[in-house]
């Protein structure tokens, strides 16, 4: 019975490394737009309050940046039932454009996501992309590419609600 448990223990770690081995260059991206009939300066503000994100980005329990919005920054992104998530670092941010962040991943992988802004025929076109790199790359091709559309879309609808029918600062 030690033998076969010995055995089986060796073939599990075998093929964990294996598949470390293999899947370490994994990409998996998800990238979905929106059009929002409002300004782009309107849409960056919502954007830049990062600390009213949990009013209306859907799974968001808290969030806030330190020191500051910028590049470098330490940005603590808690999600619900998530309460241990590591703090991400603002990887970009081109004001009106771009705001992206990066966290370390399980297994040596990394995340990024990337918020993109663009005029659009008096609205503003907003691209939510999000990319893993590394082994959790191959795990989410498995079973998460429905999963991430899904919740992409959610957060996309939530904003257009919320830039649509609320003011930044929070008036109807």
């Amino acid at each position: 019975m030690l033998k076969k448990v010995v055995v089986l223990l060796t073939l599990t770690l075998i093929a964990f490394g294996v598949m470390m081995a293999t899947t370490s260059q994994s990409v998996f991206s998800v990238e979905d737009s929106i059009i929002i009939e409002v300004p782009l300066e309107q849409a960056w503000d919502l954007l830049a309050a990062v600390s009213a994100w949990p009013q209306w980005w859907p799974g968001v329990e808290a969030a806030r940046v330190v020191p500051r919005l910028q590049a470098g920054a330490r940005f603590e992104l808690i999600l619900r039932g998530d309460a241990d998530t590591p703090p991400a670092t603002i990887e970009s941010l081109v004001k009106h454009k771009q705001l992206s962040w990066i966290r370390d991943g399980v297994l040596g992988s990394s995340t990024r996501t990337a918020l993109r802004l663009s005029a659009h025929q008096g609205g503003t076109e907003v691209t939510l992309n999000s990319v893993i790199r590394g082994p959790q790359a191959f795990l989410a091709r498995l079973t998460g590419r429905e999963n991430f559309e899904s919740y992409h879309r959610q957060v996309l609808e939530s904003m257009r609600n919320r830039l649509e029918t609320v003011d930044v600062d929070g008036a109807r």
